[in-house]
């Protein structure tokens, strides 16, 4: 007789010849950089790629609100315009995980690169996002070197921002436009600008930390 873990009612149980299997819940979509079968989402042997995760997160015609994001790293060449409100994104799982609490994010990390030629996120006019467990790498753009953050409350946890460079304003984050910010469990570290290496906030815009060091990022 097998035992079996309950996790939440959003786990679906099934059997095939008498095992037990629990798939990740229907509420979720899940992602590795490359990703692998029929490319949905659906589960991990068939995660959306960087190509898919893009496309859903650019759009207003989906209404996937989370996303699980496998570990590697997710390269850009283009920065992502996000167009929808209220979604999550979870880094840090290593493509087994079932449930939110079996990840982790410091073992598994899970990069966005700008691959020193584009910044990564374009976050603007949309009225929430939440990212934990991502790092942002190697973004480069004339302001903002990773995150353009304008008009938005944003929540970004278990997240490092590091070599990313801007030749204006924000190596890290530029915020503008009223935007409220809030890192928890955050780094920023060894980003360059000509003004904010680390983050910029321009008048009107909030940021609050929760545990959070930004450090050796310049010129200031």
């Amino acid at each position: 007789m097998g035992i079996i873990k309950m996790l939440s009612p959003d786990n679906v149980v099934f059997s095939v010849g008498g095992i037990y299997y629990l798939t990740i819940p229907g509420n979720v979509k899940v992602v590795t950089p490359q990703g692998s079968g029929l490319r949905d989402g659906s589960g991990w042997g068939n995660s959306m790629g960087l190509s898919e995760l893009v496309k859903e997160l650019e759009s207003t015609a989906y209404s996937t609100t989370i996303y699980w994001l496998g570990a590697g790293t997710y390269a850009l060449t283009d920065v992502i315009n996000l167009a929808r409100n209220g979604i999550t994104l979870y880094g840090g799982f290593n493509n087994t995980e079932i449930s939110l609490d079996e990840r982790d994010s410091y073992l598994n990390k899970t990069n966005f690169s700008g691959s020193n030629v584009t910044n990564i996120f374009d976050i603007t006019n949309i009225k929430s996002l939440t990212i934990d467990g991502v790092n942002f790498i190697n973004g480069h753009a004339k302001n903002c070197g990773a995150l353009y953050v304008c008009n938005i409350t944003f929540i970004l946890k278990n997240c490092d921002l590091y070599d990313n460079v801007a030749t204006g304003y924000g190596g890290a984050i530029y915020e503008e436009n009223n935007s409220k910010v809030t890192l928890i469990n955050c780094n920023i570290y060894d980003n360059t600008a000509g003004s904010g290496g680390g983050v910029y906030v321009n008048t009107g815009s909030t940021i609050t930390t929760e545990n959070t060091d930004i450090y050796d990022n310049g010129p200031d």
